[in-house]
């Protein structure tokens, strides 16, 4: 009983923290994804994204699932993508240890695209309309 028990206790707690670990890792790629959406929206700024991405990480993460959380947003116009990276920790149950979450999620820019123009010859004029 005396080596079964400290084992018996050191893989539950090593199965919690593993679940936590998880929940976190959920919660920080959540997070990212619903930045990423919103700053690649028609003309959305990166601090739309930022915004939504840390209160997305508030909202669903508690107080202590996913704490601390930092968010980079990095557009890049000459690819049209928008990358936002969330980094956060969780809750340890080790003593001294401080797991830390990294998520990104990327997402192409939205770009307003205006309709082609109907070609205007005389053959189309007699033509019913395109509605």
């Amino acid at each position: 009983m005396v080596l079964l028990l400290p084992l018996a206790f050191s893989l539950l707690f090593l199965s919690v923290q593993g679940a936590v670990y998880y929940q976190g890792r959920t919660v920080a790629l959540s997070a990212a994804q619903e930045g990423a959406r919103s700053a690649a929206g028609y003309e959305a700024t990166d601090g739309d994204g930022r915004s939504a991405a840390l209160g997305f990480a508030e909202r669903a993460a508690g107080s202590t699932v996913f704490t601390d959380p930092k968010v980079t947003v990095d557009r890049d116009t000459s690819t049209g993508k928008v990358t936002v990276e969330v980094t956060g920790t969780t809750e340890s149950f080790v003593p001294g240890w401080e797991p830390r979450v990294t998520q990104s999620a990327s997402r192409t820019i939205e770009d307003f695209t205006p309709p082609e123009e109907r070609h205007s010859s005389n053959e189309h004029k007699d033509d019913e309309p395109l509605w």
